[in-house]
């Protein structure tokens, strides 16, 4: 038996008064259950996605100082096909859905080819023969040309057949959601008035949206259906009512406390927490397992009720204790992160192992103890089992004359394993996180084909603290074409396809027909765009300050379907051509007597925060994984009290899921968000097979003095069959995330069940080898 804080008689008495006490125990759950319930409902997502980097991280400084300085960075582009979009009914058609949309909660200014219009009419000169008629973005004039092109791209395309309502938003506040104001703004998109057809909706803000929704949407089915899922597993395989019970009993019970006291304590779930339940399951059900089949083998032993589940109490304790304390170290080594929401994740999760551990103590004496059903078997069933672990045992001792054989290819598979890894990579693109075949994916096509990109991102450079000269903005649009000429060999599609900034909307204003305008300095034709588009040209230059730095954003639209190495590039390559340019002797000169003479720009936005966010996961992962590696072998080396089994433990609870994260790195696929965090949080799960092996093995080294090999074969008899249905049920149960449209989701799915299904063969295969000498 594993090392315990108690001798053996202490570990007796506990069980005694375990059972003795059960109903006290069960009331006393279900007192806190009920406590934690109205907590546990009110448990919310933080949804903001600058939460998943390092508050050091400059692209996140920059992000902040956007969303501060600019009224807000999310912007969403509601796309419609409109074949008469320059003419009045078009135009007076963009004027009605810009209205709607101003009218959504949460939308603080829109644009229009309406606003467009407008703008241009209070450009243009006073005429002498009285009003012009029509809207003035249907003449043919310089000013109006200058205009088509400077808004192409983000209120209507360059063949003039599709329009697009451009929404700011404002800024969503302490929990980041955009929710309530994207659900308007669809039904909004659903509901155009004819002759158009329903509209698109785009940007960043939508995707981030729709991939929390999806998210928890995928966390709340993983409640009610994988744990459905399993109980009809479990039926199957103990052919009783009392597991099935104790399950969903221990998972709800765990579910809720652990979110009522998070609620307590103001943690929030995050994109990496939205799992609790998914993982609370895997800790719980592997528990009741071994429990269940310890318990069964007692009664067909011949023991009483209370003699049965005494005995199970007293020999399983010291096992789950440590494979509990071993997932709790595990998920502690996340509190390491510079990664908030992954910190929270990890002091949520080791929170709900504790919380697991508390449940399987004070619900499972009392289900024991119940008298449901028979655990008799059918002569065909008992056969069948004892064949399977006659079968095992065999198994087994056919390794064990292999040995040699094992090892080297265990070698051969961690050299192989070890240059997958080093062929991972990041998915950059946020939009592969979702499947091909959804309405979004679509959506963004269009938009993609249409409008030269979906991908919407920023630039700050300094700017003159008080008034803005010709040469400053004639620098700004020579930024703006070295940017637009960015073309990277082998990745054709990376590329800037439009900027916009103050500099451009003054250059087109310089051709109004309007001398007035036309003769006008810079800052007399601002202060009247300001008058024309408020929100607009405060979004795009902040105001003349003489206490904090001045800017000038630069907007900027990409494609957004790009690989990952495409997107890397083309972000670098902007950030080598704005450091460059902002660094020249010219730009130099321009602020030379200015406060912000010695600032650097400032290359951020949703598109460049999504972009890295996975590789801030990832090299997240590996820091945190060396840090749970290290947590869980102190941990066994107090269990086991031998350097050697603990050492030899760690071997087959590493291998199997960097083994899995090799394959990606083979078959060039590249990880995305749900893959980012497996490494850390499966090193904890797949522990629990090794800790009831070396539970087994060690006893019947040290109790009755076998042999290493037939310790090996003792213990393979014994929990081998624990560890197979273990797996086989908790595979079964994430197999349910694989289906999901979220496509993150459905590779934490597929990654943790081949990382669990080959721990399963570490643990048969590798443990017996390596403890048989």
């Amino acid at each position: 038996m594993l090392n315990v804080p108690s001798g053996p008689s202490r570990l007796s008495t506990f069980a005694s008064g375990l059972y003795a006490g059960r109903w006290w125990w069960l009331a006393l759950a279900a007192s806190l259950f009920l406590l934690a319930r109205p907590w546990a409902s009110s448990l919310q997502m933080d949804r903001r996605i600058d939460q998943m980097f390092p508050t050091a991280d400059a692209s996140v400084d920059a992000y902040h100082y956007l969303t501060e300085h600019f009224g807000g960075n999310a912007i969403v582009l509601m796309v419609y096909a409109d074949d008469e979009l320059y003419s009045e009914k078009g135009i007076e058609r963009a004027e009605q859905l810009g209205q709607r949309v101003r009218g959504v909660p949460g939308v603080r200014a829109v644009v229009s080819i309406a606003h467009v219009s407008r703008a241009l009419e209070d450009l243009r000169a006073i005429s002498l023969f009285g009003d012009r008629g029509g809207p003035a973005l249907l003449e043919s004039s310089e000013a109006t040309t200058a205009f088509r092109q400077l808004f192409a791209g983000y209120t209507h395309n360059d063949e003039g057949d599709h329009g697009a309502i451009v929404a700011m938003l404002e800024p969503s506040g302490t929990m980041g959601s955009y929710a309530p104001t994207i659900v308007e703004l669809r039904r909004i998109a659903d509901d155009l008035p004819a002759p158009l057809p329903n509209a698109v909706l785009v940007g960043q803000p939508v995707l981030v949206t729709e991939g929390f929704s999806l998210i928890a949407r995928d966390g709340a089915r993983l409640s009610t259906t994988t744990v459905w899922l399993l109980s009809i597993v479990l039926l199957i395989l103990f052919r009783s009512l009392r597991w099935v019970g104790a399950a969903l009993l221990v998972i709800y019970w765990s579910s809720t406390v652990t979110r009522g006291v998070a609620v307590w304590s103001g943690m929030q779930l995050s994109l990496v927490s939205s799992m609790l339940t998914a993982i609370l399951t895997v800790v719980a059900v592997a528990a009741i397992i071994h429990v269940a089949i310890g318990w069964i083998a007692r009664r067909r032993r011949g023991d009483d009720i209370r003699g049965a589940s005494e005995k199970t109490i007293r020999r399983l304790t010291p096992p789950i204790f440590w494979a509990c304390v071993t997932d709790a170290a595990g998920f502690a080594a996340l509190l390491a992160s510079e990664v908030g929401p992954v910190r929270d994740f990890g002091l949520m999760m080791t929170l709900g192992v504790g919380v697991v551990l508390l449940g399987l103590s004070m619900i499972l004496p009392a289900v024991m103890s119940l008298p449901l059903g028979s655990v008799a078997m059918s002569r065909a069933a008992e056969r069948f089992d004892r064949r399977l672990q006659r079968t095992a045992v065999r198994a087994t001792a056919g390794l064990l004359a292999s040995r040699r054989l094992v090892l080297i290819l265990l070698g051969l598979v961690t050299v192989g394993t070890l240059i997958g890894l080093t062929r991972l990579t990041a998915e950059t693109n946020f939009l592969r996180n979702f499947r091909q075949s959804s309405s979004i994916t679509s959506e963004y096509r269009l938009v993609e084909n249409r409008f030269g990109g979906a991908g919407t991102w920023d630039i700050l450079v300094p700017a003159p603290s008080r008034s803005i000269s010709k040469r400053y903005l004639e620098s700004v649009r020579t930024l703006e074409a070295k940017l637009k000429a960015i073309r990277l060999d082998g990745h054709p599609a990376a590329r800037v396809a439009h900027t916009l900034s103050i500099a451009d909307v003054d250059a087109a204003s310089a051709r109004s027909d309007n001398p007035l305008i036309r003769l006008a300095s810079p800052d007399i034709r601002l202060t009247r765009m300001r008058g024309i588009l408020p929100s607009f040209t405060r979004a795009l230059l902040m105001p003349p300050s003489v206490t904090e730095p001045r800017y000038l954003r630069i907007m900027l639209r990409s494609p957004e379907d790009l690989s990952t190495e495409a997107k890397t590039a083309l972000i670098t390559a902007v950030e080598d051509a704005v450091f460059e340019h902002t660094h020249s002797e010219t730009w130099q000169a321009l602020l030379a007597d200015e406060p912000t003479a010695g600032n650097g720009a400032r290359v951020t936005g949703y598109y460049v925060l999504l972009a890295r966010l996975v590789n801030s996961l990832l090299s997240d992962q590996w820091t945190c994984l060396g840090i749970a590696a290290a947590a869980v072998f102190v941990v066994l080396l107090l269990a086991t009290g031998k350097i050697s089994w603990a050492l030899l433990a760690m071997i087959p609870n590493l291998l199997p899921v960097l083994a899995t994260l090799s394959v990606l790195g083979w078959l060039g696929i590249p990880l995305n968000m749900g893959g980012a965090m497996i490494a850390a949080v499966s090193i904890g799960l797949t522990i629990d097979g090794s800790i009831h092996f070396l539970a087994s093995y060690r006893r019947s080294r040290r109790r009755y003095g076998r042999t290493g090999r037939d310790a090996v074969l003792r213990a393979q008899s014994r929990v081998g069959m624990a560890i197979i249905l273990s797996t086989i049920a908790l595979v079964a149960g994430f197999s349910v995330l694989t289906s999901s449209s979220f496509v993150p989701t459905a590779t934490f799915g597929w990654l943790l069940s081949a990382a669990m299904l080959l721990g399963m063969l570490s643990n048969l295969i590798l443990m017996p080898v390596l403890l048989s000498k």
